[in-house]
């Protein structure tokens, strides 16, 4: 944990929720937080808003849950997300997509977890699916920390995150990551795509990426 728990947080429930997810002030001077250990989220009040931050194996992020009051007494925090091995290759990139497009007109879904210095594609077996939805086993708990990327298709419907897709990133219990819906995949090539990152239950938009699937992440959290 980086922060004593508060005097004043008397009872053992009262701990336990500091203890997981402990809330901090951005200090006014311009100076850093105390680094976040890996596995763990945190809160963080700031000037330009209440942030949540988080930081896993594969990902860290920091990123605004609400805005605040102005003239808070306060720093302002760094908003921005970053994969910690860098942006997956164009080669993996292309390896997802062919998995979607050969996968069509049913949905597909992988997850790309890090691995070493790199990445690697674990496709779950489905355990049913067909052209409007994909049910497979979720992803073992040891292996949610190294969990860069969700990534599953629409088939040949469009890509966007249906409400189905809603519950599963705000109820699924994955924790962070960047998850990806591919559609259009009839062919590689008029394949289309969204993005949307992922701190527990709480998404937010991410821009179009390049052809090679790299983005600029806003720099590191701070």
């Amino acid at each position: 944990m980086s922060g004593a728990c508060p005097p004043y947080f008397a009872s053992p429930l009262d701990r336990a929720l500091f203890a997981a997810a402990e809330t901090l002030l951005q200090p006014p001077g311009g100076g850093p937080l105390p680094p976040l250990p890996e596995g763990r989220f945190r809160y963080v009040l700031a000037a330009n808003g209440l942030f949540v931050q988080a930081r896993t194996a594969a990902l860290e992020a920091s990123v605004a849950l609400a805005p605040v009051p102005a003239g808070l007494p306060y720093g302002a925090a760094r908003a921005g997300a970053r994969l910690r091995a860098g942006p997956p290759p164009s080669d993996l990139w292309a390896d997802l997509r062919r998995r979607a497009a050969a996968a069509c007109p049913l949905e597909w879904s992988a997850y790309v977890l890090r691995e070493g210095a790199g990445y690697a594609i674990h496709e779950p077996p489905p355990i049913s699916r067909d052209a409007g939805h994909v049910r497979y086993r979720p992803l073992p708990e040891g292996l949610q920390d190294r969990l860069a990327l969700h990534v599953h298709s629409h088939g040949a419907g469009a890509a966007y995150f249906s409400a189905q897709d809603d519950r599963a990133d705000r109820e699924g219990g994955d924790g962070v990551y960047v998850a990806v819906v591919f559609g259009r995949c009839g062919a590689v090539a008029t394949m289309t795509e969204t993005w949307r990152l992922v701190v527990w239950r709480w998404c937010w938009p991410l821009p179009a990426p390049g052809a090679d699937g790299a983005r600029a992440a806003g720099g590191p959290p701070g």
